[in-house]
């Protein structure tokens, strides 16, 4: 679900109040540029924690979307 979400940039140009609606508070700081959703561990060589990351502009608007 959330590699179709940054293939399709269905979050891009959205709101910060969007964004909540869609995914959720998940303990971010609202005033914060950057927001981070746990989304489950991946295996590489050994087993990660992935987060999705969410970076939004000076309007509040996201503009870059990813994976660490």
């Amino acid at each position: 679900m959330v590699d179709s979400i940054i293939e399709h940039k269905l979050l891009d140009g959205l709101l910060k109040t969007e964004v909540l609606q869609l995914l959720g508070f998940e303990f971010n700081d609202i005033n914060s540029d950057t927001w981070t959703y746990y989304i489950g561990k991946r295996r590489r060589i050994f087993l990660f924690k992935c987060y999705l990351y969410i970076k939004f502009d000076t309007s509040d608007k996201v503009i870059k979307i990813g994976i660490k």
